[in-house]
């Protein structure tokens, strides 16, 4: 027998977890095979999580099928710069785009859902280099992130240790981090830390394909943001 890719095992997980979710907010039938975004089992239990008849965690199982299994985003690490903006990731509505946006994009529709996540940036201390997604979004108070990068996974506070390698793959170079080392590496965004991304993103996206009007609104609203941020 050919073995399943891990993306292979992941999809079939995430569509277990979305019938039983189906099932369990009071669908008639258990959802089928996916064989379009209208009829796909996610958009019923997303449908089913904004009327408040799942669970949280079903409601992000559902994002999670919906965004990397029915639309087959994936982040990729080094996007280039037409793969970085949000509004062309909204029309093409699949492919490979920017992790940034990837998360922004999660983080929406998860706020939409009763969810909410805060988009961090993981930042090395001192000695220690980033060898994971340079951003996540943490899950509340439980020290539980999700891991864009990965198609959703979930990751913990010994995730984010191995993310901030120390030279030797386990920290053991400079010692191990604490658990409050770790929690400081996590640092949330604001949303003006978010919006000027955002802009950034865009701006440099409108001008790698050549929508030159579009690069200079873009670069006009970021100037804008830019000298608000610095009067504050």
């Amino acid at each position: 027998a050919v073995p399943r890719s891990p993306k292979s095992a992941l999809r079939r997980r995430s569509s277990e977890r979305a019938g039983a979710a189906w099932a369990a907010s009071g669908g008639s039938s258990p959802p089928g095979e996916k064989t379009s975004l209208s009829g796909s089992p996610a958009l019923r239990v997303l449908s089913a999580a904004a009327a408040g008849r799942v669970s949280q965690e079903n409601a992000l199982h559902a994002i999670q099928l919906l965004l990397f299994d029915v639309l087959d985003f994936h982040a990729a690490p080094e996007p280039t710069p037409e793969q970085a903006s949000l509004p062309d990731l909204l029309r093409r509505r699949g492919g490979a785009a920017s992790l940034f946006s990837l998360c922004v994009l999660y983080a929406t529709l998860a706020r939409k859902l009763g969810v909410g996540l805060q988009l961090v940036r993981l930042s090395p201390p001192p000695g220690r280099t980033l060898r994971g997604p340079r951003f996540l979004l943490a899950l509340g108070p439980a020290e539980l992130f999700i891991d864009i990068l990965a198609a959703g996974r979930l990751r913990t506070l010994s995730d984010l240790a191995q993310f901030l390698d120390g030279g030797d793959g386990d920290g053991g170079a400079v010692g191990r981090l604490s658990p409050a080392q770790l929690r400081a590496a996590a640092k949330p965004l604001d949303l003006r830390a978010v919006c000027l991304q955002l802009v950034r993103e865009s701006e440099a996206s409108s001008e790698s394909v050549g929508r030159l009007a579009h690069a200079q609104f873009w670069s006009a609203q970021r100037e804008l943001l830019e000298a608000y941020l610095r009067r504050e």
